[in-house]
């Protein structure tokens, strides 16, 4: 079988939007909020260290420019990490990649370090978590791999095909720093473009949270990209608290209100003067996570996304996907 082109994914992506966009909203929303609570609970120090963690596995996968049988597994992740000498990177690079300012991703390196989560040698700054943190970290990657595999499973389908979602684990763990640098590589690129369109990343969080249920009232008739902004309406039926997206997030639900009402004050959101819930304006598309500007991007980003681990997918195990 050859793998759909990436104008197939995204004509796929676009038919099936609200189906496709709910499996991604729930995916990133668990993504970002595990990042968010163990990176100090601040999602700029969370971006940085995908960035320095992405450049690693980069680091490890050159080791096959020099023997093709070289273990880039999960399992061996750890071995990898230690024998790997990670590049000195450069604030500039961090800043252009993060949208951070460059004083503001020094400070945040520093803090960093504080932290333990970056160790300082000679100048050179690099991924080092603690043991503590090394020892979690193969169950946060579980549950990202499960998310991961759900979300390629929801995309399959809609491309009619067929995907053994425990066999495309194990895949994805045996060849690990391959799928996690280009997964990282994206989560990267999304995260820039929610920087540079709100600024501040923990209002992707909430936002997040506002979408996931405003977007529940289209999943049930599949509503297509190119019709679902023709048929927004008020979603009061969806309202959520500050409580509710404290709870999932983790962000404290003093910091959830004053971000709700700066959103409302903006209009991005509504609330009701009786339930004091909030709900998606479905009159500020220009403003929503879910504009048809930002919408396109990210239908392309994670097209490719998807178009990289199926060729990875087939080229090393082709009974893992079978056209149904």
């Amino acid at each position: 079988m050859i793998a759909p082109e990436i104008k197939e994914i995204e004509a796929a992506y676009k038919s099936n939007y609200s189906t496709i966009h709910q499996s991604f909203l729930e995916t990133q929303s668990d993504f970002l909020k595990d990042i968010y609570i163990r990176y100090n609970s601040d999602m700029n120090n969370a971006n940085i260290v995908l960035f320095f963690a992405r450049n690693l596995h980069k680091r490890i996968l050159r080791e096959r420019d020099s023997d093709l049988d070289h273990d880039i597994s999960l399992q061996n992740f750890w071995n990898n990490h230690s024998n790997t000498l990670q590049k000195k990177l450069k604030i500039i690079d961090i800043a252009k990649i993060t949208g951070l300012p460059k004083e503001t991703a020094r400070r945040k390196m520093q803090e960093l370090v504080n932290l333990k989560i970056l160790k300082k040698t000679n100048n050179r700054i690099f991924w080092e978590p603690i043991e503590k943190d090394k020892e979690s970290y193969n169950k946060v990657i579980n549950d990202h791999i499960h998310l991961l595999t759900s979300y390629i499973d929801t995309v399959s389908t809609c491309l009619k095909l067929k995907l053994n979602k425990e066999n495309i684990k194990n895949e994805i763990k045996s060849n690990f720093s391959f799928y996690w640098f280009h997964y990282l590589n994206t989560q990267l690129k999304y995260l820039k473009i929610c920087k540079d369109k709100f600024k501040d990343l923990e209002i992707l969080l909430i936002l997040l949270q506002c979408s996931i249920q405003e977007n529940k009232n289209y999943v049930k008739d599949n509503v297509s990209w190119f019709d679902i902004f023709k048929t927004k309406k008020e979603t009061k039926n969806v309202e959520i608290s500050a409580t509710s997206i404290s709870m999932v997030t983790g962000i404290p639900r003093a910091t959830c209100i004053r971000k709700l009402e700066k959103m409302k004050s903006k209009k991005i959101i509504m609330k009701d003067p009786d339930t004091k819930r909030y709900y998606s304006n479905a009159q500020a598309n220009i403003n929503l996570l879910d504009n048809v500007k930002i919408s396109k991007n990210i239908i392309q980003i994670f097209s490719e996304l998807y178009f990289i681990l199926i060729k990875g997918f087939l080229r090393n195990n082709k009974n893992l996907i079978l056209k149904s």
